[in-house]
């Protein structure tokens, strides 16, 4: 029974996570909408470093990658789903706002992408960012079998 919920609850997650790329998609058309619509679109801090805007915003994107590693680990830890197993109901929210969390997160490089674009026109930086975005949303869909092992170590443990 567990496995079959696991099974529907991925499913789930997938729609979500094709829900999550549309909003890249999304994006990548306001940026070329934008890049090929105002051809002498310079960025609106004009006065900025370049180098200085690109460390602020890959450092918040690498940042958001860390952020969604330790959650991922801590959320999937023995004590935190010995936790939820009490109540089944309780278990399939615990994995489902874990994979909220990792999808939101995922997200982060997509932003800051975008503020590259629109304050810098910055565009290579958030083509770069948004495939690390898009890369980190297939990436945040767990498979069944890792919920399981996960599970059966916490029943263990």
């Amino acid at each position: 029974m567990i496995r079959t919920a696991l099974e529907d609850l991925r499913r789930s997650c997938v729609w979500m996570s094709f829900f999550a790329a549309s909003f890249v998609l999304m994006y990548l058309g306001v940026v070329l909408l934008t890049k090929y619509r105002f051809v002498y679109f310079q960025g609106y801090l004009l006065e900025a470093d370049p180098n200085l805007l690109r460390a602020v915003f890959y450092l918040l994107a690498c940042s958001s990658l860390w952020a969604g590693a330790f959650m991922k680990k801590k959320r999937a830890s023995k004590e935190r789903l010995g936790a939820a197993l009490k109540d089944s109901s309780a278990l399939l929210k615990h994995l489902l706002v874990t994979f909220i969390f990792a999808v939101a997160l995922a997200l982060v490089p997509l932003l800051s992408g975008f503020f590259l674009f629109f304050l810098g026109a910055l565009y290579i930086d958030f083509y770069i960012l948004a495939a690390i975005s898009l890369l980190l949303i297939y990436l945040s869909v767990p498979r069944v079998e890792f919920w399981e092992s996960r599970i059966k170590g916490a029943m263990k443990g």
